[in-house]
């Protein structure tokens, strides 16, 4: 480890943050680690707060995005999470998007029906020939279970459990019951899922934490998000 500091030159979100300094934003929960003041991924970094982050994770490549060459149009209201999805598979390329439609200046931001948007096609063909392949219960045998808490959403669970948000439609393909990503009734539910031996949820299990952001309304997420996210 190789612990470096930043200082906050303006307001942001620590998921922002997040990603502005690893590229990833599973590394928010390092941040929280790495710096006592942080509570939770929901926190907002003030100006002038120095943070502590990891130079050595920077040492590995950086993703590369190429130049934009292909356009959509959008068929029906949607987040630009959801759209980003949609496009590239990765909320990761949230950012990317907003690079690339001026339009947009934010990652809560709503993608009305009949917008056109820039994507890169050739991100996708990329990914779709890549060695590294989704998670899949079909690859490993067998699965294991776990009870569904309190106020934990499908989107805590993928979280917990698979360490990226996409896992959720693994989830829902192994869980008949659950079968919609806006479905709430899931307190005391024995969900079945895939092992996994990332080091975020390898963190989750022993510190014994349980992802629970809130569900109010139907919504993933608690009110400290706008519904432009949900």
């Amino acid at each position: 480890m190789a612990n470096k500091t930043y200082i906050n030159k303006n307001i942001k979100s620590l998921i922002d943050l997040t990603v502005e300094l690893y590229g990833d934003v599973r590394y928010a929960f390092k941040l929280i680690d790495d710096n006592v003041f942080l509570t939770g991924i929901q926190d907002t970094i003030e100006v002038g707060v120095e943070i502590i982050f990891d130079d050595v994770l920077l040492s590995y490549p950086a993703r590369v995005f190429k130049t934009v060459t292909d356009s959509y149009i959008n068929k029906n209201i949607k987040s630009l999470i959801d759209l980003t999805v949609e496009l590239y598979g990765d909320t990761s390329y949230v950012f990317k998007m907003i690079e690339d439609n001026s339009s947009f200046t934010g990652i809560h931001d709503e993608v009305p029906v009949g917008m056109q948007i820039s994507y890169d096609e050739s991100i996708i063909k990329q990914a779709k020939t890549a060695k590294k392949k989704p998670v899949s219960s079909e690859e490993i045998s067998g699965f294991s279970t776990v009870t569904i808490g309190t106020n934990q959403s499908i989107y805590d669970m993928a979280i917990q459990m698979y360490g990226q948000i996409e896992a959720i439609f693994s989830i829902i393909s192994d869980n008949s019951v659950i079968d919609n990503i806006n479905n709430n009734n899931l307190v005391g539910l024995k969900m079945k899922y895939t092992p996994q031996t990332f080091a975020i949820t390898e963190y989750f299990k022993t510190n014994s934490i349980k992802i629970t952001t809130g569900i109010a309304h139907g919504r993933a997420f608690d009110n400290s998000f706008d519904l432009s996210f949900n």
